[in-house]
């Protein structure tokens, strides 16, 4: 018991020491998470994408788009989810339907030009397939960039 008031007692005193604008700031970053549905976008239409549009479904997300460029792929996406977007053009699919969630479910040596794609356009969170990249550099280059746009 005692190990819980002197946490709270500390957190306390560490939230009092924090200046409005920054406690503003946080509740900023944050909101997101709490404005019903989430809007997700799947960049990848072939095995592992339906596990990512099920799960999102699954939780209340709504999926608002998927792309791939394989066209047969993009096809059997409509069939299976009728009413969302389809696009051969992943980063046209970020620019147009602005998702607060991307999955990417392509192949690794694409991972890094799409998750730093989709930082850099605003997304809040990205779930990339493993490995994140192939290259160690890649890997520091998409962290520095998601940090970089608070993803």
């Amino acid at each position: 018991m005692s190990f819980l008031i002197h946490y709270g007692l500390s957190v306390s005193r560490r939230l009092a020491a924090r200046t409005a604008a920054a406690i503003r700031e946080d509740i900023r970053n944050v909101q997101w998470l709490l404005r019903p549905p989430l809007r997700v976008a799947v960049v990848g239409c072939g095995a592992i994408a339906p596990v990512h549009v099920a799960a999102y479904q699954t939780v209340g997300a709504r999926v608002v788009a998927v792309s791939d460029i394989d066209v047969a792929a993009l096809e059997s996406a409509l069939d299976r989810w009728p009413g969302i977007r389809a696009y051969r053009d992943y980063g046209r699919m970020l620019d147009e339907e602005r998702p607060d969630i991307v999955s990417v479910c392509t192949w690794p040596e694409t991972h890094a030009e799409i998750v730093i794609r989709a930082a850099r356009t605003g997304v809040r969170g990205i779930l990339c397939e493993k490995p994140l990249a192939l290259i160690g550099a890649e890997t520091d280059e998409m962290r520095a960039v998601c940090d970089r746009y608070g993803v």
